[in-house]
């Protein structure tokens, strides 16, 4: 199966990637360096923990994809849920058109599509290009909304701020556009991730964290 109504209803890309009330970063600056902890948004304990779950956001994501000679553009409401072993993303097209339910684990992933409908999957990835024939790196957003790396050989460009403006990651550039205070913290309320097919753009309109989370930085 290679079609969901959530690509049904496309909707101008152009839109979200122009508006944003969020004040833009400075530009990245000085030499790239290798992904390390202090890049991270929050401290994380010797023993790999961060007090930082469950936490969640809200808000938009645009997708352009040329994969598999095949041009797609949508525009999708998102709700992400991250808990300690598992995570739930709510997806739903305008006007609430088109809706999906995706929950992962450490050793399964499920959607569950518009019509009730049930696909299973051992990734993330492979369940999106089965239902959606769309490649997107799902497992390794749930790092990259936390401002952590997967691999030690990603590559960082912070701005004048400290903060991460760039992480080169295999064939993907995730670029961080905009940052905001939310509670202890500063986390970025707009990113691209993009790749040579694949462009992919979320707006953050809400962070739901932990009050026990905290800052790398003062």
């Amino acid at each position: 199966m290679r079609c969901c109504p959530l690509w049904v209803s496309l909707v101008c890309f152009i839109a979200l990637t122009a508006c944003s009330s969020r004040p833009v970063p400075p530009p990245p600056s000085g030499a790239a360096h290798f992904w390390s902890e202090k890049d991270g948004w929050y401290k994380v304990t010797a023993d790999g923990t961060a007090n930082c779950l469950p936490w969640d956001f809200s808000g938009k994501t645009g997708i352009h994809s040329t994969q598999h000679n095949t041009q797609q553009a949508a525009s999708l409401y998102l709700h992400w849920q991250e808990f300690q072993d598992s995570y739930d993303l709510d997806l739903s097209g305008p006007l609430g058109t088109g809706s999906a339910h995706l929950h992962g684990n450490n050793s399964q992933v499920q959607l569950i599509d518009a019509h009730g409908l049930l696909h299973t999957a051992a990734s993330p990835e492979q369940l999106l290009l089965d239902s959606l024939g769309v490649s997107a790196p799902v497992s390794q957003m749930r790092q990259w909304m936390h401002g952590r790396a997967t691999t030690p050989q990603a590559l960082v460009h912070s701005n004048a701020l400290g903060q991460m403006a760039t992480l080169q990651e295999g064939a993907y550039l995730v670029n961080y556009e905009a940052y905001a205070p939310e509670a202890k913290l500063v986390l970025p309320h707009r990113m691209r991730i993009s790749a040579p097919d694949f462009t992919m753009i979320i707006a953050i309109h809400q962070w739901k964290i932990p009050d026990t989370c905290l800052p790398m930085r003062p």
